[in-house]
């Protein structure tokens, strides 16, 4: 056989995959293609490099929306103190 590898495991004819940066640490991955397609359901592979990444999203994220809800409740607590 010839020194050259079959075309599909030539370097020159591998397609760049699509690479995406983590929400949580910054790092490039590559985002599973099926989660990518059905962008319609929340899937953790879509932002986050792993599932580490992901849980502190998702805890980061429901306590930032805690946060803004008590910030909401105090802010009408006060209004109805002040009678507006």
């Amino acid at each position: 056989m010839g020194g050259l590898a079959p075309p599909y495991y030539r370097e020159k004819d591998m397609v760049e995959k699509k690479k995406i940066s983590c929400r949580v640490c910054g790092k490039l991955f590559e985002p599973c293609s099926y989660c990518q397609s059905n962008a319609d359901v929340f899937r953790w592979r879509n932002f986050a490099c792993s599932m580490g990444c992901a849980a502190k999203y998702i805890d980061d994220t429901i306590a930032y929306r805690e946060l803004l809800k008590h910030k909401k409740d105090n802010i009408c607590g006060l209004i109805a103190l002040n009678g507006e």
